[in-house]
């Protein structure tokens, strides 16, 4: 008998693998396009007895789910195989345009081989190995059954598996949002191997990125589990940005067709758990569209979310130039009192400003505005706080006129613009409006008189530097002893 007549059982999600077998004349090729599908069916003792055993060889081909984390289906259905004493080659192909095959059984091929190779490995398995039995063997048709789709947000069964999440926070969503027929499970390292055949009971099916490039390969074997079933399954999955200013993106994905993807990618500003329940409306957002019988008006659009971003981060910019502002006006008052402590150290007057008032202390320094003789604002430094200083925080001491008058008690504040503390910034903005006030006195008059100095200084000291050079070089006359 020619062993084009062998009886194979294909067990591949790849259709090329499939045409490949019929294009070099293999004329009985039967094919599970399902991994879960041929577990199902195996399974059971007596079927196995009566359709497995009439194969001559099993080919377990491409498989996602025999192959990610999955094992225990293909591992089973092998196990079937070699009890009933059946020759088998292992194998899978690549996704590249140059297709290659890669045996494990009956030899390995690490490097990969054409399709010519791998059908002249097959035709030597099944002619060592393969007595042709000749026996008639029919699969039964698949049955396309009609779909039930929930007709109400309490009829969607949902599975969420989740990790290093709030659990109940995020079942409290669900229940808000009318989807109470929820199940929760933790997810870990064998997520996938215990919940794969789990997936396909449910309506939505919601994990994180963690499973996106297993699951979007699982597609063709639960396309194929699933005619047969009363039931699509939509599978939603999330990322969420890892910083406070966050990329996200969520994917959609449905059993009903392999080829389908529906893909948002938005930011956000806020915790990880907003991002989370955000990313999580997204996903009931596409399974409203994809469900006719629901509606997802409530929740926003990709354009809309992104519209909410950037006006949230416009919102953290005008809030951080506010902060960095008061930070840069107290900076401005120490640095020119710094300036001044400098010029009394080296002899040099304080330069005088109509309407300021400096006083360099033994423990810190002072500037205060003045109408006429009175003191308005008073700001103080103590050499004590600048010791503590560290990661752009400053500490100072204010005083101002209150509503009646009188001169209000010192107080200490302290102003940040670091992202290590980023709300430690305690003064109010009317008190960061006097402050702006003596500021404004400062850049406008003291500190151009400051620079004036301070060219003055340098031009002086340059002087000097240049005559001790000039000393330094000029010739000493020689001394003779006679």
């Amino acid at each position: 008998m020619d062993n084009k007549d062998a009886n194979i059982l294909l067990i591949s999600d790849e259709d090329y693998e499939y045409e490949v077998l019929k294009d070099a004349g293999y004329k009985n090729v039967k094919r599970f396009t399902s991994m879960l599908r041929s577990y199902e069916y195996f399974k059971d003792e007596e079927r196995r007895s009566e359709i497995l055993d009439k194969f001559d060889i099993v080919l377990f081909g491409s498989s996602a789910i025999g192959y990610r984390d999955c094992g225990k289906y293909r591992n089973d259905c092998l196990q079937y195989v070699l009890e009933n004493d059946i020759p088998y080659l292992s194998f899978f192909s690549s996704s590249y345009e140059d297709k290659l095959f890669y045996i494990s059984k009956p030899n390995i091929t690490s490097m990969g081989v054409e399709k010519e190779r791998f059908i002249s490995i097959l035709s030597d398995v099944i002619n060592d190995e393969c007595e042709l039995k000749g026996e008639s063997i029919e699969l039964p048709e698949i049955t396309i059954q009609e779909k039930i789709i929930p007709q109400r947000r309490e009829d969607v069964k949902v599975l969420f598996l989740g990790i290093y999440i709030d659990e109940e926070k995020v079942e409290e969503f669900f229940k808000n949002e009318g989807f109470t027929n929820y199940t929760y499970r933790r997810a870990n390292n064998f997520s996938l191997d215990r919940n794969i055949a789990e997936f396909p009971k449910y309506d939505l099916v919601i994990v994180d990125d963690g499973f996106n490039g297993a699951i979007s390969l699982f597609l063709k074997d639960y396309h194929d589990y699933q005619k047969d079933k009363d039931n699509n399954t939509f599978i939603g999955i999330y990322k969420v940005g890892n910083t406070n200013l966050r990329e996200n993106t969520v994917w959609g994905y449905t059993t009903e067709n392999p080829e389908f993807e529906k893909k948002i990618k938005y930011s956000s500003i806020g915790s990880d758990h907003e991002a989370l329940i955000q990313s999580l409306k997204c996903v009931l957002k596409m399974y409203a569209e994809y469900n006719p019988n629901l509606s997802g008006d409530e929740y926003p659009s990709e354009e809309e979310l992104n519209e909410q971003y950037e006006a949230d981060y416009q919102k953290l910019v005008d809030e951080k130039n506010r902060i960095d502002k008061k930070f840069m006006n107290v900076r401005e008052i120490y640095n020119r009192l710094f300036d001044c402590r400098a010029f009394l150290k080296k002899g040099v007057k304080i330069p005088r400003v109509e309407g300021l008032k400096i006083d360099i202390l033994q423990d810190g320094m002072s500037m205060a505005f003045m109408v006429g003789a009175r003191e308005a604002v008073r700001v103080t430094f103590k050499d004590e706080d600048f010791r503590r200083d560290n990661d752009g925080k400053i500490f100072f001491y204010l005083e101002y006129l209150n509503s009646n008058g009188k001169m209000k008690t010192a107080e200490r504040h302290v102003v940040s613009c670091s992202y290590v503390y980023p709300d430690i910034t305690d003064i109010t903005d009317e008190e960061a409006k006097k402050i702006d006030v003596l500021t404004t006195r400062i850049t406008n008059l003291l500190a151009p008189k400051i620079r004036e100095i301070n060219t003055a200084l340098a031009k002086r000291e340059k002087e000097e530097r240049e005559k001790r050079n000039r000393n330094h070089r000029r010739p000493q006359n020689k001394k003779y002893m006679i």
